[in-house]
């Protein structure tokens, strides 16, 4: 037997306004480029330019902070609570070591 009664779908809209941007930069401070920066929250991201610069958008504006993953190969991964609306958040990354 098939259940005919209707389907309701509930959709919930949030102010998309929030943000986190800022620069990916290695232990002697030079920027790192290609780098993953994923909010895991939403758990999709982007690279980091060549400046080692990145700015994720379309996040949820009631969070207060966004944890997000960092890796890129040669560096050890992490992950790092970035402030929402950050403009020029710093994250630091270390080398891997054999």
């Amino acid at each position: 037997r098939i259940d005919e009664s209707p389907l309701t779908i509930t959709m919930t809209r949030f102010d998309s306004s929030g943000y986190i941007s800022g620069t990916v930069v290695d232990k002697e401070g030079h920027p790192v480029g290609g780098v993953s920066v994923i909010p895991e929250e939403t758990r999709t991201g982007l690279p980091t330019d060549a400046n080692g610069s990145f700015r994720i958008t379309h996040l949820d504006a009631s969070w207060k902070s966004v944890n997000v993953h960092v890796r890129c190969t040669g560096f050890k991964s992490k992950t790092v609570e970035v402030p929402l609306n950050s403009k020029d958040f710093r994250i630091q990354v270390d080398r891997e070591t054999s």
